[in-house]
């Protein structure tokens, strides 16, 4: 901006300006004509004349040029760029792709260059992580190198990480070039105001999609849990836009490998179709529905989503026997049922002559508890009730000895007050199985609080098992038995009492649990995940009681788990080592998936769809936690995860994340929300090359003011000297002085 520093208005200087050199004009008209020195000596006369009353009145006028620059080093501006497998979709200007409408804006349409002028320009590239993929001047990974082939858009994680990061250079403003199809865990809605975001929204609105024919496959419906040698059913949800009664192809895969297929025709809007496939090996399946393009559609990538399975070994088969009608049997049993792995066979004494029997196994082995050790083979775990000297014969006494110490069966004892009085288990002669004598066992009532002892924090019976809700009964346990281990303990008023105990009684397992109060976990206290508490304990206990908690490579010295199997994007996994040689052990190797299989690539090129996942490589390090070693991971990509460390080997799923394709159209809603409550602004394709300048305008750009004042300068002064002097001379030389 110009200005004059004296006051004097622009206008009068620029009329004396005017008035002084007409009146130089008339006073050399006679200089003018003189010709004998040639007719330029007489118009560089005039020119110096004019120069120096030209510089005189800027000395009067005392003209200031105030310039606002932005300190370009001193603050940055991130470029966020949705690389989504969304932003694949050619519904943007001139069919093009939303990326590359995204690419033809930053570069040759100047947004990038123009935001360079501004600040110091950072560039993002964003999917499902929250890590950056590209910079601005990292020549390995350009601007027009970046694709459309992430498995979904974590916009939250995104913005959420970029506002976090610290730089020496602080953050003026965000740019960020997406449709606004987020699908990670939270919105970007939840985001609280922060830097000044500018949107910009690319791709059409759901009107512009509605034209074209299109069969998007919008929900797969299928067990979480299934078994080796089994048959498993997905239905899939269709919906059609103007293809009612056109034929389509629908397949379940398998990294790659088609486990099944069928045509369905199309219904008008919605059709359901069901797939079955057969699982022949246990493990951690990542599947993939699909509907094979139709001929008529414009846009292919709603067309598939991921699943994810557990194919478990055969189920373990549980005989329950209560010998009282209580409450534990009821909710004990209602828990077992519901747990897919079990097939439980359930027996209750109502009375002398009476039983009641409740069943979800294929089949039962009798109405009465089994009398013979062949029978009670029919069987992974055997659970005993509240039980009297009188329920069973000797000789099934014998016989469930010897299927628990050479059969290796496991037996899981319930606290009772039958069972633990003499006249139960010690009559029976089945105290001999007991981790701790019952001698001198007596019922106490109160509230005590549960603790896991240092052998329960790293028994495989409590994996994943920290936190216990009280109990308010406990039976009293003697001295733990030679080789036996107390795992919990109830913590009272009036003392600490063994609460659980497992022991190893020749090949098979035992477990004794001293509490008949623990049902009240799901039915009083189920606000506090009570019942989830009940079922997942019992769960536990009876898996490892059959021995059934490790797959038979991890039967080992070192065995290598994680606190679960299947995880959610996103989701720190916990990887546990324990067992023998761990002191060698530094770190967990972690084979992550490195291909992602997109559809749009499989249905051009077959060969590379049954083309086999390959892997990325990294390491964890592992740090003391008690008697085992734990890592943490946080896995950036979807898919089968294979861990190994000192020879054991484990593996976990990480769920590809769904949705990415549930709403195709731009979703300027939330980024016009998202812009106005940061105090940015929204823009489309079409506006978006005036972003730099608003950001600008907008002053979330620092701007420094440079003034620069004509008469701070000496250089004025000189050139008038100068011309005055110079002109002098030449007058004097032409004699016109």
């Amino acid at each position: 901006m110009l200005t004059l520093g004296n006051g004097i208005p622009a206008s009068i200087v620029l009329l004396l300006g005017l008035a002084a050199a007409g009146l130089m004009w008339g006073g050399y008209r006679r200089v003018l004509r003189v010709r004998d020195y040639g007719p330029w000596v007489p118009r560089a006369l005039l020119a110096l004349r004019l120069a120096a009353v030209l510089l005189f009145a800027l000395l009067i006028g005392n003209p200031i040029l105030r310039l606002n620059r932005a300190p370009r080093e001193g603050q940055r501006i991130v470029v966020l760029v949705d690389t989504s497998r969304s932003m694949g979709v050619r519904d943007s200007i001139g069919g093009e792709t939303r990326l590359e409408t995204a690419k033809r804006l930053l570069e040759s349409q100047g947004v990038m260059s123009g935001l360079e002028q501004l600040a110091l320009t950072q560039l993002r590239a964003f999917d499902e992580t929250k890590k950056s993929a590209a910079a601005a001047k990292n020549p390995e990974v350009p601007l027009q190198a970046l694709k459309a082939e992430g498995e979904a858009s974590e916009l939250y994680a995104a913005l959420e990480s970029v506002r976090e990061e610290k730089q020496k250079a602080p953050l003026a403003a965000i740019v960020l070039l997406t449709d606004g199809c987020e699908t990670g865990v939270k919105s970007a809605a939840e985001l609280p105001p922060g830097v000044p975001l500018y949107a910009v929204g690319l791709g059409s609105l759901h009107e512009a999609l509605v034209q074209f024919p299109d069969v998007a496959l919008t929900d797969v419906k299928c067990d979480r849990e299934a078994f080796v040698h089994t048959q498993v059913e997905a239905l899939l949800e269709l919906h059609e836009t103007h293809l009612a009664g056109e034929r389509v192809t629908v397949q379940i895969l398998r990294a790659g490998q088609v486990l099944c297929e069928d045509t369905v025709e199309l219904q008008k809007e919605v059709t359901h179709a069901a797939l079955k496939f057969n699982v022949d090996q246990p493990g951690l399946y990542d599947l993939e529905a699909r509907v094979l393009p139709h001929a008529l559609e414009k846009i292919t990538e709603n067309n598939g989503r991921f699943f994810s399975l557990r194919v478990s070994g055969q189920k373990i088969r549980v005989f329950y026997y209560e010998g009282t009608p209580r409450w534990t049997y009821k909710f004990l049993t209602r828990e077992l049922k519901r747990d897919p792995q079990l097939a439980l066979h359930a027996l209750l004494r109502t009375n002398t002559d009476a039983l009641y029997q409740t069943s979800n196994a294929p089949e039962t082995s009798g109405q009465v508890f089994p009398s013979t050790r062949e029978a009670l083979k029919h069987y992974d775990c055997v659970i005993l009730g509240d039980l009297r000297g009188s329920d069973l014969s000797a000789a099934q006494v014998e016989a469930l000895k010897a299927y628990v110490s050479d059969d290796g069966g496991g037996l899981i004892l319930l606290a009772g007050k039958e069972s633990y009085a003499p006249g139960g288990l010690p009559m029976l002669g089945l105290d001999a199985l007991m981790p701790a004598s019952l001698a001198s066992s007596r019922l106490l009532t109160g509230s005590f609080n549960v603790a896991l002892t240092q052998d329960g924090s790293v028994h495989p019976a409590f994996g994943g098992l920290q936190q216990f809700l009280p109990l308010e009964s406990v039976y009293t346990l003697g001295e733990p038995k030679p080789g036996a281990q107390v795992l919990a303990r109830a913590d009272g008023e009036k003392g600490s009492y063994a609460l659980a105990a497992s022991q190893r009684y020749g090949n098979g397992r035992v477990f004794a649990f001293a509490s008949d109060s623990d049902w009240k976990w799901s039915m009083k206290l189920k606000a506090q995940e009570g019942d989830n508490l009940f079922g997942r304990f019992w769960g536990q206990i009876i898996r490892w009681a059959a021995n059934r908690q490790l797959a038979p490579e991890q039967q080992a010295a070192l065995t290598l788990s994680s606190d679960k199997e299947i995880y959610k994007p996103g989701e720190a996994v916990h990887i546990y080592a324990a067992g023998a040689d761990l002191g060698s052990l530094k770190e967990v190797a972690i084979r992550e998936p490195l291909e992602k299989f997109a559809l749009a690539e499989r249905a051009e090129n077959a060969e590379k769809a049954g083309a086999k996942a390959q892997s990325d490589l990294k390491l964890a390090a592992f740090s003391k936690s008690g008697e085992r070693l734990e890592a943490q991971f946080v896995p950036l990509k979807s898919g089968l995860h294979q861990i190994s460390a000192g020879g054991a080997t484990a593996e976990f799923l990480v769920e590809r994340p769904v949705g990415e394709f549930d709403r195709l159209a731009l979703n300027d809603v939330l980024l016009r929300q998202l812009s106005a409550s940061s105090g940015g602004q929204y823009f489309d394709a079409t506006t978006a090359q005036k972003l730099p300048e608003t950001i600008k305008l907008n002053g979330h750009v620092k701007t420094e003011i440079h003034e620069y004042v004509f008469n701070d300068s000496w250089l004025p002064f000189a050139l008038i000297v100068l011309a005055l002097g110079a002109e002098w001379t030449l007058r004097k030389k032409m004699q016109v002085v």
